[in-house]
């Protein structure tokens, strides 16, 4: 019985008085789902694995981002082709415009008094170039309904807006006149273009009750606000 005693009191001796370290055992680095994915092998091709996610209903971001804008520019084109006559019409009053503006332009030149002249003919331009941007934006929703077709009247817009701030009796014999007219006239070309393959594509269709409804709406809102002034008198 004593020595089992001592063998227990000298082994807790030792080791109560030994200054050793206990060693820290690291955790096992786990691995990443990315090194997990590489280690497993996969034989299928290119083609296979591409299926494979397209049944599983994974879908690639940048062709779903090319889907939504193609989706949208189709839906501005139907906007369009629902207003067919109407752009058209528009189109044809722009050409108009610089068909009478370069006629003008000449007129002023050959004028005993240039600048009287101009002056007594530019007040009314102002008046139809005004009707004209007004009636636009009512029909494109000021410009945003249309899609690629609205950056092209924008453009051509643009550079008509330009050449008007320039005007003046003598605008006619500078050679960047002639230029300017000659473009707008391409623009404008580009839109009869791209109106009619609107009108003629097949693919997009037409709500006939848009301008109906659009009108009906015009008229809620006027009572609306007939009703809100008479309220305020």
């Amino acid at each position: 019985m004593r020595l089992t005693h001592l063998v227990l009191a000298t082994s807790l001796g030792l080791t109560l008085g030994c200054d050793s370290k206990t060693e820290e055992i690291a955790p096992k680095k786990t691995k990443s789902l990315s090194e997990l994915q590489q280690e497993v092998k996969d034989e299928r091709s290119p083609e296979e694995l591409e299926k494979a996610r397209k049944e599983a209903g994974f879908q690639d971001p940048e062709e779903a981002a090319k889907a939504n804008i193609a989706a949208m520019e189709k839906g501005e084109r139907e906007f369009v082709k629902t207003r067919i006559d109407k752009y058209k019409e528009m189109a044809k009053a722009f050409r108009g415009h610089v068909d009478a503006l370069e006629e003008d332009a000449k007129a002023w030149a050959e004028a005993k008094d240039g600048q009287k002249a101009f002056d007594k003919w530019v007040e009314g331009y102002k008046e139809d170039v005004k009707a004209f941007f007004k009636s636009y934006n009512e029909l494109s929703e000021n410009g945003i309904r249309g899609g690629a077709l609205a950056a092209t009247i924008s453009k051509a817009l643009r550079t008509w807006e330009n050449v008007n701030n320039d005007l003046g009796p003598a605008i006619s014999k500078e050679a960047n006149f002639e230029k300017s007219l000659g473009d707008l006239r391409t623009m404008i070309d580009a839109i009869d273009k791209e109106l009619e393959a609107i009108e003629k594509d097949e693919s997009l269709k037409a709500n006939k009750n848009a301008e109906a409804d659009a009108k009906a709406d015009g008229k809620e809102d006027a009572k609306a606000d007939a009703k809100a002034d008479a309220k305020a008198g």
